[in-house]
């Protein structure tokens, strides 16, 4: 194990901690952004290794009790203490003579508790004080809202998605029952056969079933692919010389039979 000293902040007064603020939140910009706590706080090992401390563990415990352990660097993590640890995972940050626990707790979009866990900073070389206990907090605090940030954009995404798909459900609909009214019209089909029309173009045609409604609303009429059964066209009208259909006239009942002559 390296005895060298780590350039992590060492213990000093609050007051002089401020001069070390500055490079790690610019070190936790560049935390992987992740919907998944286990993928951050890997991530917070390596950023709190050597800004912070000489070796971080992160142990995450989720709702399904699903447990992730991750050491940076993983061969100088030291061990930590059982004790120290429920007291950590009780919610309590914890300060001993070579480290600094401190609890992690994040919650769902519905409020309860969706995962917890502890970040450990171990350090060989000098004792960590106050100062490291409130940059623990601070990379603890940031990494959940890294978490909750991207748990909410996955959320935005989802409902949007689901928003779209029902737009783009409602406007079929809408051509199909145009298209169904069109064929009905023209074709002086049910609404029952007009939709069977337009399911074996889709499916014979290898075509979407919208465009092919939206190819009868276009063109008032529908192209069939081989093999569907034609459509019957609709009676033809006489018409006179000048082109206007020819009103037929009704044939006439025919007269009873005479009755008999007595």
């Amino acid at each position: 194990m390296s005895t060298q000293a780590a350039p992590y902040l060492e213990h000093r007064p609050a007051a002089d901690a401020g001069s070390e603020l500055e490079p790690i939140l610019r070190a936790l910009d560049g935390l992987v952004a992740s919907a998944e706590p286990a993928v951050v706080f890997t991530s917070v090992t390596r950023l709190c290794v050597p800004l912070l401390c000489d070796a971080a563990t992160a142990t995450v415990l989720t709702a399904d009790q699903q447990a992730y352990q991750t050491k940076w660097p993983w061969n100088q993590a030291d061990l930590e203490d059982s004790a120290l640890v429920r007291e950590a995972m009780a919610g309590r940050q914890v300060i001993s003579h070579n480290a600094v626990l401190t609890p992690i707790a994040g919650l769902s979009a519905e409020g309860l508790l969706d995962y917890q866990g502890v970040l450990t900073l171990n350090f060989h070389t000098a004792s960590p004080g106050p100062s490291h206990a409130l940059l623990a907090r601070l990379v603890v605090e940031r990494a959940v809202a890294v978490i909750e940030r991207e748990r909410l954009i996955d959320i935005v995404t989802a409902q949007q998605a689901q928003a779209d798909h029902l737009r783009i459900a409602l406007t079929t609909n809408r051509q199909i029952g145009t298209a169904i009214g069109i064929l009905m019209a023209s074709r002086k089909l049910t609404s029952d056969r007009a939709f069977d029309v337009l399911r074996e173009a889709s499916q014979h045609g290898h075509r979407k079933l919208r465009d092919i409604a939206s190819e009868v609303i276009d063109t008032g009429t529908i192209e069939l692919p081989v093999g569907v059964t034609r459509l019957p066209r609709p009676p033809a009208s006489p018409r006179n010389g000048t082109g206007t259909a020819v009103r037929r006239p009704s044939p006439r009942p025919l007269p009873p039979p005479h009755a008999p002559r007595p």
